[in-house]
């Protein structure tokens, strides 16, 4: 009865001790795969947010890629102001046969109106806010890229003219024209940074662009333009003479000095030697400046030997209007650099009437070579020998032997100088 009853408490306690190891087990199996599940759905949670965020990113990335190809098109499809001048000049719709570079002082100083008036011949201007010649000479280079070449190119010259360029002056107006290699090249050597703009999306509008560009390019893309301010790409400047120049004087009064570096006087004849490489005339002009601002110019001599010689040395005209009839006078000026708008319509007129005795003189048939007036006989035997032209000495003679046979076989005499000659080389086929 006991071992009977002891074998039962055994049994019993086995089993029992059996179902809660075996009740155990199975907890702790669904512990872990509980805690495994927890684990794997941690990680879809996780995954998927990355992928959330990813998809967020690159949401963002192609809205910006979007806005900035958008922008871009608008601007290129302005048609007034700066961006509607630069884009006829990138898509080749210019041809003008006269061209004006230069900076600021060329942009509101030459009215290609006037000139084309008066002179016949189609003007274009080229000049640039802000710039300098070696930024002229890539604006320069562009346009002959896309356009066909002009007759002649006016450059404006400035008394910083041989200045090199520290930095690049509103550079959003070239970013939608930074796939071309003749812009982007020199760019890039003035501002290294300048890549962000053309590999960068919306960098160029919305870092360096101070003017909110691409408010106007949006506008653009729904057909609007501002108000033309620009005439065949002359600027013309509405405000009248302030007290600006008085302030610069007082600020400055032992004068200014423009600084004249290397790499500026090998832009100036970079942009010389390319016109004559593409056969183009070439005309220096230093447009009106306010009398009492040359006073303050401490190094003008200087500048202006350089012009003096590098026309000399290149063989092309310069003209320098530092004397115009009204430097003096403050109501054709908006401040000491720049003419208003009354002084650009005046001085493009009297520029127009020089063009047109400049191109009336180039039309003449050059000058007939005149054979020396006093020789002596061995000199005179070989010139007559080298070029065939015969001096007025033999002419005379030969005028009195005519007239002295006449005489003697027809008994009548003829006086001298009836028989006229303009002597002229032998075989020049003039009249």
């Amino acid at each position: 009865m006991r071992y009977e009853d002891s074998f039962a408490d055994n049994t019993g306690r086995r089993t029992e001790t059996g179902i809660v190891e075996s009740t155990q087990g199975q907890w702790e199996e669904r512990s872990t795969d509980m805690r495994e599940e927890s684990e794997k759905e941690k990680a879809r949670r996780a995954m998927d947010g990355v992928r959330r965020i990813s998809c967020f990113f690159i949401l963002i990335a192609l809205l910006v890629c979007v806005l900035n190809v958008m922008i871009t098109i608008g601007l290129r499809h302005v048609k007034t102001g700066q961006y509607g001048v630069s884009n006829r000049i990138m898509q080749g719709r210019v041809n003008a046969q006269i061209v004006i570079t230069g900076s600021s002082r060329a942009l509101s100083h030459y009215d290609p109106r006037i000139i084309e008036l008066q002179t016949g011949r189609s003007a274009f201007n080229l000049g640039r806010n802000g710039s300098q010649s070696d930024m002229q000479l890539a604006v320069l280079r562009a346009y002959l890229e896309h356009n066909q070449k002009p007759e002649m190119v006016i450059h404006n010259l400035d008394s910083f003219s041989f200045e090199a360029t520290r930095q690049v002056y509103d550079p959003a107006q070239y970013v939608p024209y930074l796939y071309d290699e003749e812009l982007y090249k020199p760019l890039r050597q003035f501002d290294h940074n300048i890549w962000r703009s053309r590999y960068l999306p919306l960098y160029g509008y919305v870092v360096t662009d101070m003017n909110f560009s691409w408010v106007l390019g949006l506008g653009a893309l729904t057909g609007w333009s501002p108000r033309e301010e620009y005439f065949e790409g002359f600027n013309p400047r509405t405000k009248k003479w302030t007290d600006e120049f008085q302030s610069f004087k007082s600020a400055n009064p032992k004068g200014v000095y423009w600084p004249l570096d290397p790499e500026g006087e090998r832009s100036v004849e970079n942009l010389i030697r390319l016109c004559k490489e593409r056969n183009i005339q070439l005309i220096f002009v230093y447009s009106p400046e306010y009398a009492e601002m040359q006073k303050l110019t401490m190094n003008r001599v200087e500048v202006f030997t350089r012009f003096h010689e590098l026309a000399k040395r290149y063989k092309f005209p310069f003209w320098d209007y530092s004397d115009w009839t009204y430097a003096r006078n403050t109501q054709y000026f908006q401040n000491s650099q720049h003419l208003n708008a009354e002084g650009a319509d005046v001085f493009s007129k009297d520029l127009a009437k020089r063009l047109n005795g400049y191109f009336s003189a180039q039309s003449q048939p050059p000058a007939i070579a005149q054979p020396e007036l006093v020789m002596s006989g061995a000199q005179t035997a070989n010139q007559e020998g080298r070029n065939g032209v015969l001096s007025f000495a033999d002419i005379s003679t030969i005028q009195r032997l005519i007239s002295g046979v006449l005489k003697r076989w027809a008994k009548f005499s003829i006086p001298d100088g009836i028989i006229a000659c303009n002597p002229r080389p032998i075989g020049s086929g003039q009249p």
